[in-house]
C-alpha cells in the first residue's frame, strides 16, 4: 500500500520527526478534504478543489523536506508541475520516496486534465476522465463506470490525498523486565 513503510532498523530522530509531521499534515488535509467536498458543486469545480488541495500537500511536502529552506524554494513561483517534479525526486530516507510513483503518475494525470479543461470555454468533466485518474487501483475499487461521477470524484479525492502523505504512528518501545 502506498505511504506505508515498515522499518527493520532504528530510525533517526530527524526521520521520525518528519514522519510525525507528515502524519499530522495528513490528518489536517484529510479533514479539510472532507469539509471541502460538496456533491452539489459541479464536477469540474470539485476537480479544481482536489487539484488545489493536492498542490497544498505538495507544498507541505516541500516544507517538511527542506525545513528552514522551504520558503526560499517556494518563493521561486513554482508551477504545479515543478512542485510535483521536485517532490517526485525527494526521499524520506534512502530508497524511500517521499511520494510513491503511482501517486506521481496520478497527479500528473490530474494536472494534465485540469490544464486541458481550464482552457476550454465550455469544459465538462465526464466519469471516464475521473476514472482515468486512478493508478493501479482497479482491484480496490472494481468497476467504477457504473458509479456516479460525484462518487468517483470523492473516491479519487480521498485516494490521492490520503496517499500523498504517509501515516506513521509512534510506537513506544516496551521495557523488558
Amino acid at each position: 500500500m502506498p505511504g506505508v513503510k515498515k522499518f527493520e532498523r532504528k530510525m533517526s530522530i530527524s526521520i521520525r520527526e518528519k514522519l510525525l509531521s507528515l502524519t499530522e499534515a495528513r490528518f489536517e488535509h484529510m479533514a479539510l478534504a472532507g469539509r471541502t467536498f460538496d456533491a452539489s458543486i459541479d464536477p469540474l469545480g470539485v476537480l479544481l478543489r482536489v487539484h488545489l488541495l493536492s498542490e497544498s500537500i505538495l507544498e507541505e511536502l516541500i516544507r517538511i523536506s527542506f525545513e528552514e529552506k522551504a520558503d526560499a524554494v517556494l518563493s521561486l513561483g513554482l508551477t504545479y508541475k515543478n512542485k510535483l517534479d521536485l517532490v517526485s525526486k525527494l526521499e524520506i530516507d534512502e530508497d524511500w520516496p517521499l511520494l510513491e510513483s503511482d501517486m506521481v503518475g496520478s497527479l500528473r494525470k490530474l494536472n494534465s486534465l485540469r490544464n486541458k479543461l481550464a482552457h476550454q470555454l465550455n469544459a465538462e468533466l465526464n466519469n471516464e476522465q475521473v476514472i482515468g485518474l486512478f493508478m493501479n487501483q482497479e482491484q480496490v475499487y472494481g468497476d467504477m463506470s457504473e458509479s456516479d461521477i460525484h462518487v468517483n470524484l470523492k473516491r479519487y479525492m480521498f485516494f490521492i490525498l490520503g496517499n500523498m502523505l504517509p501515516k506513521y504512528e509512534k510506537i513506544e518501545e516496551e521495557s523488558t523486565i
